[in-house]
């Protein structure tokens, strides 16, 4: 049973400072092969989307000051071709501390990610406002959060394949961010 909701503070970090060296010590489970991945994209996939583009790196602290889970947000060009043309909102990775898991942290995380999105696209007319992201089949888990959190996959069908990972199938989500103005 999930505990009572805590408030978590989000901070904006970057590849490099303390709070990303502490996420690369958690111990992440090396099976099933989405909870190993997550080591790996931290390392590669995480530090070169803050050299070549609009990224950013979120840590989420309980009051008392421990981090309980990250989130990343890029605006890039990865489902472009769903977006109109248009570079889009991404969640490359996010994640909650293995020992922090049934709180609700992935929940408020994944709303706070999709916040900053609606901010995006209001502020940046070249953006698309649908927010993108990428679940492995596999993780049932983190699909009926996102489905949860307003998200529809597009491809269910028709998954792709993820040849870093022995070609295991991920689905593509997305979520209109956009708010309505009067």
């Amino acid at each position: 049973m999930p505990q009572s909701a805590i408030p978590l503070n989000p901070v904006m970090g970057v590849p490099g400072d303390q709070a990303f060296l502490d996420i690369l010590s958690w111990p992440f489970a090396s099976a099933p092969f989405y909870e190993a991945q997550v080591q790996r994209l931290l390392q590669n996939d995480v530090a070169t989307r803050f050299t070549y583009g609009f990224a950013s790196l979120w840590t989420y602290t309980e009051p008392n000051g421990g981090i309980v889970g990250f989130g990343t947000l890029d605006v890039c060009g990865e489902y472009s071709q769903l977006a109109g043309g248009k570079p889009h909102p991404y969640i490359p990775l996010l994640a909650v501390h293995p020992h922090c898991r049934g709180c609700g942290h992935g929940r408020r995380i994944v709303e706070h990610l999709i916040a900053e999105s609606v901010l995006i696209a209001q502020h940046a007319a070249q953006v698309s406002d649908r927010l993108f992201l990428d679940v492995y089949k596999a993780n049932l888990g983190a699909i009926s959060l996102y489905t949860k959190s307003g998200f529809s996959i597009l491809n269910q069908n028709s998954p792709q394949f993820d040849p870093q990972e022995n070609n295991e199938p991920y689905l593509i989500m997305a979520k209109q961010v956009a708010i309505a103005t009067p």
